[in-house]
């Protein structure tokens, strides 16, 4: 899990026992320190064991977090004893955070659970990435270069929706980048670059030189656009548009090395789909890792084994993994619906591929005998 800095409210009401609170304390910070999650809290001595209860407790817990504004990602509210709602609320509003908030409350046998619980661990990693996304976003400005066409009416967004979730449009016409683009010279260094770029990110035999010249300085002029405005993404008007005004067609292999020119500056070429750009960064910060889907790995050998194929080497059917595909699902929604721990699970999947596994080099040995 990618590292997050969370603000802590530990509520209390004060005909509650106190002991609940300190105990409070020591199953957060637990918790934090496993999931790699750095607290901000009061310390026990700064208000009545560090809880937030009273009106001048929520000022203090307010100052505290608005000190620490920059580093917070979200807030998790922990209720050891049913707590004061009014603190609370005094201390959300007093600090003015604009962050996402996780309420927890201990058990009370109907409706709420203890924070070293795997269910809550569960909900604890998605608030996280809830609070990845929000911050990650804010700040976010995307391009939008030209007109959405007349004829695609599903494509349409709101900028003022996205400007209050701190994502701002930067819009140019392509009359600008098209100007922009023929106006530089053939025998430009930025051309040439970018042509050799070009050529060695695929085949261009086919393609005409001329349109080659075309696409390298179409790509020249939207990066340093990009560039010069903080663009990390950007959105083309309806392909067809360059085809007609520009002369090239941007949904080529070719085109697309042109334009990818880094991991920083992606450009989706469609009909203007800024909502599909917005939401792709935001899939990367909520899943905080770039090896999300590892878990899959042991489902994929699992199911390829279970189905017959030899870790010995040699041929498999396409048929038997599918019946194997189909196994390992029954048997992952089988585990999950016993309610056992995610560990459990693997545990019990790794047993599975072992003894396929045995039977596999038994069958072989067999099979060397004969």
């Amino acid at each position: 899990m990618a590292h997050t800095t969370l603000a802590v409210i530990l509520g209390n009401r004060d005909f509650f026992p106190d002991r609940l609170v300190t105990e409070a304390r020591k199953d957060i910070l637990s918790l934090f320190d496993e999931l790699d999650i750095e607290p901000v809290m009061l310390e026990e001595t700064d208000t009545k064991l560090g809880s937030v209860e009273t009106w001048s407790h929520a000022k203090r817990c307010a100052d505290l977090f608005r000190a620490n504004r920059d580093r917070i990602d979200g807030v998790l509210v922990a209720l050891p004893n049913f707590g004061d709602e009014k603190g609370v609320a005094d201390t959300l509003r007093l600090a003015n955070l604009d962050v996402p908030v996780l309420i927890q409350a201990y058990p009370d046998d109907l409706h709420t659970v203890h924070p070293q619980t795997d269910s809550f661990k569960a909900d604890l990693r998605k608030f996280v990435g809830v609070c990845r996304v929000r911050k990650g976003l804010r700040g976010l400005r995307v391009g939008a270069v030209g007109a959405r066409p007349g004829n695609f009416n599903t494509m349409r967004y709101s900028e003022k929706l996205l400007e209050d979730a701190g994502i701002t449009i930067v819009t140019v016409d392509f009359s600008e980048i098209f100007g922009h683009a023929n106006r530089l010279a053939d025998n430009d260094p930025r051309v040439g670059a970018k042509l050799a770029q070009i050529t060695a990110y695929a085949d261009a035999g086919a393609v005409p030189p001329p349109r080659l010249v075309l696409m390298a300085k179409l790509a020249i002029v939207l990066s340093e656009w990009m560039a010069e405005y903080d663009i990390k993404a950007t959105a083309l008007q309806c392909w067809t548009s360059i085809q007609r005004n520009y002369g090239i067609m941007t949904f080529t292999s070719v085109a697309g090395a042109m334009i990818m020119t880094s991991a920083l500056d992606p450009v989706l070429f469609d009909k203007s789909p800024l909502w599909g750009i917005v939401l792709s960064p935001a899939g990367g910060l909520l899943a905080g890792r770039p090896t999300l889907g590892t878990n899959l790995l042991m489902d994929v050998v699992g199911a390829t084994v279970i189905g017959g194929t030899s870790l010995m080497g040699g041929k498999g059917k396409a048929i038997w993994t599918v019946f194997g595909v189909l196994f390992f699902v029954l048997l992952g929604n089988t585990l999950n619906l016993l309610s056992l721990s995610f560990f459990t699970v693997t545990i019990v999947k790794g047993a599975v591929i072992l003894f396929a596994a045995l039977l596999d080099v038994t069958r072989v040995r067999l099979l060397a005998r004969q």
